[in-house]
């Protein structure tokens, strides 16, 4: 868990995670900054992003590296959905490079 983008990275660095759940909408830097950021950094990783808007603008929509969009508010299926498919992916990078 992290504030804001710059922590979230602090966090990355001393533990790398395989799925990261981020919110577009954060203090400081947003949360396509970050997804940005976490491609270059840990491109084994996925990213799945959380909006209060319930259409996704097609520049958010063509972020690469983002595996599912959560929209606010979302219910547990939605989450363990966006999950799953973001740990598949983890699965199959990690096998396939």
């Amino acid at each position: 868990e992290a504030e804001d983008a710059q922590v979230a990275l602090d966090v990355m660095a001393q533990t790398p995670c395989d799925v990261i759940f981020c919110d577009i909408q954060m203090p400081g830097r947003d949360g396509l900054w970050l997804t940005a950021e976490l491609r270059k950094l840990y491109p084994m990783s996925a990213v799945v992003l959380a909006t209060g808007v319930s259409s996704v603008p097609p520049r958010i929509s063509m972020q690469a590296g983002v595996l599912a969009y959560l929209v606010k508010p979302f219910t547990r299926q939605a989450l363990l959905a966006s999950l799953s498919t973001a740990v598949q992916w983890v699965e199959d990078t990690k096998t396939h490079g």
